[in-house]
């Protein structure tokens, strides 16, 4: 049913995000506190999942809430496309219909999910880089 739009929508951010999580795991495990957990004798899996993973995730975040963002962007037009009847099909038929009000609060909808996004991510990146929480 809504397999190809979701496809259409998912296609660039699955992939910008896989790459990102990758590059930081690989610096992740390329960093001394990895060597280090390793000479400890810390298992591979805890050395991946406990100490890496967390510090590759924290970007990956802050790129998840701006795709979630460009993904509001890319709803509208891919709701005209395949006529599929949303928030994007409401905010069309308003500005064909010059209905400033219906322009207005759904500008004012998607700036303040933008910034509880933005925000939500800064949160997350923070809890999750463990340097973040140690004073200089």
């Amino acid at each position: 049913m809504l397999v190809l739009p979701v496809l259409v929508l998912l296609s660039r951010p699955v992939c910008s995000l896989s790459r990102l999580v990758r590059a930081g795991m690989v610096d992740a495990l390329a960093s001394p506190y990895a060597a280090h957990a390793r000479r400890y004798g810390v298992p591979g899996a805890r050395v991946r999942y406990a100490h890496a993973l967390p510090n590759a995730l924290a970007p990956a975040a802050q790129q998840l809430a701006r795709t979630v963002d460009w993904l509001l962007c890319g709803v509208i037009v891919v709701e005209a496309l395949f006529v599929i009847p949303g928030l994007g099909t409401v905010l069309l038929n308003a500005v064909a219909e010059r209905d400033v009000p219906v322009v207005q609060g759904l500008a004012v909808v998607f700036g303040v999910l933008t910034v509880v996004l933005n925000l939500g991510a800064d949160v997350v990146a923070y809890r999750l880089t463990p340097r973040a929480g140690v004073a200089a």
